[in-house]
């Protein structure tokens, strides 16, 4: 009913991995509702053309291609994991940790309060805090004082 005004009265090509609505009312034991979706596609001008499913385009969309792998870590797994990737990222903020353990596919429930702990705990970390610094216009002062 949305496309009709767009359909009735042009011929149109529908293309699908649906093989069966070729046969829509060719068969002699349909169901009802098989009648009446026949009844209705009768009005329009169109012909169906079957698109194996391997080359539907939009089908590839629809597909999972690479299956995704789930596992599980043990509480000292998941410490482990977030300790090596805080010293790789040389001790870095709160909010890179959390991109870089997204972005290597590693996401638990409470990720972010394990994170906030480990960065509370680590001397380093708290020596040097991230944000901005203040300092001081000394030397440009200096500079232009000349």
């Amino acid at each position: 009913e949305k496309y009709r005004p767009y359909l009735f009265g042009k011929k149109f090509y529908l293309h699908t991995d649906h093989q069966a609505i070729k046969f829509l009312g060719l068969t002699k034991n349909t169901s009802a509702r098989l009648l009446r979706w026949a009844l209705k596609l009768q009005e329009y001008d169109f012909e169906i053309c079957y698109i194996p499913e391997s080359t539907n385009i939009a089908d590839s969309l629809s597909r999972q291609i690479h299956k995704v792998e789930c596992k599980t870590f043990s509480d000292k797994q998941k410490q482990y994991i977030i300790l090596k990737l805080h010293i790789e990222l040389g001790h870095d903020s709160r909010r890179n940790m959390l991109f870089n353990s997204k972005s290597k596919s590693l996401i638990w429930s409470g990720l972010s309060k394990e994170i906030d702990d480990l960065i509370q705990k680590c001397h380093v970390s708290q020596k040097c805090k991230s944000g901005p610094k203040c300092t001081s216009n000394y030397n440009v002062k200096k500079f232009l004082d000349r």
